[in-house]
């Protein structure tokens, strides 16, 4: 897997690499359109008011298609530096460093029937094991887990099968993880705007629909 992590970062960096190249192009074109736009009305308006605005206004809708590109880039290059990221957390973890990874302190409870004898919560625990969580929501579905003990034998042996079906899908996975990354400071209601087009997107079955609905529980590597 280490080997398929360091392909990714490559990968990633390639695609880094052109993306910012793109937008440095945009921004010139963006930046030369709208001064163009200016220079234009100002140069036609004396001669012909009706060529200086289909002039300007041309240039001008240039410049706003270059804006909404740009836009577009930069959505796209925090995506390659997530991708990044999180591939290189993962070598990380693969030797032996899991401190890249919430510890999840605030859900320790010193009343609980085994959490803090089983090291669940806290540094080396198992929630810093397989927290992959990108948003608030998505920790504190890990921690019921972790927490809870699900006596629904259909809703175990669902999950199994979701594990199982998404340990082979890295790039998937991570697709969906670095979207998380990006959009991590958005509320509850903004992650579920944002889950929905992946999961229609990827058409997931049932089973995997189980663990979207887990919310960002990316804890597989």
């Amino acid at each position: 897997m280490e080997q398929k992590y360091k392909q990714n970062i490559q990968q990633a960096e390639k695609d880094l690499f052109l993306l910012v190249k793109q937008n440095r192009i945009t921004a010139i074109i963006r930046a030369v359109a709208f001064f163009s736009a200016i220079a234009i009305c100002w140069v036609l308006w004396s001669k012909s008011m009706l060529y200086a605005s289909l002039g300007g206004s041309s240039l001008l809708f240039i410049f706003m298609y270059f804006v909404q590109k740009s836009s577009q880039l930069k959505v796209k290059i925090k995506k390659q530096n997530a991708l990044i990221q999180l591939n290189t957390d993962e070598i990380a973890c693969i030797n032996g460093s899991f401190e890249q990874f919430h510890k999840g302190k605030e859900f320790i409870n010193y009343d609980h029937n085994y959490t803090s004898d089983l090291d669940v919560f806290g540094a080396g625990s198992i929630f810093q094991y397989l927290n992959r969580t990108c948003t608030l929501q998505g920790k504190i579905r890990l921690a019921e887990n972790l927490t809870t003990i699900d006596k629904d034998i259909l809703n175990i042996k669902n999950r199994q099968i979701a594990i199982k079906e998404l340990a082979k899908k890295v790039d998937y996975r991570q697709h969906f993880q670095s979207e998380g990354m990006i959009y991590r400071k958005q509320t509850l209601v903004e992650e579920t705007q944002i889950i929905s087009p992946i999961k229609c997107k990827n058409g997931l079955n049932s089973h995997w629909n189980l663990s979207i609905k887990n919310g960002y529980l990316l804890c597989l590597k």
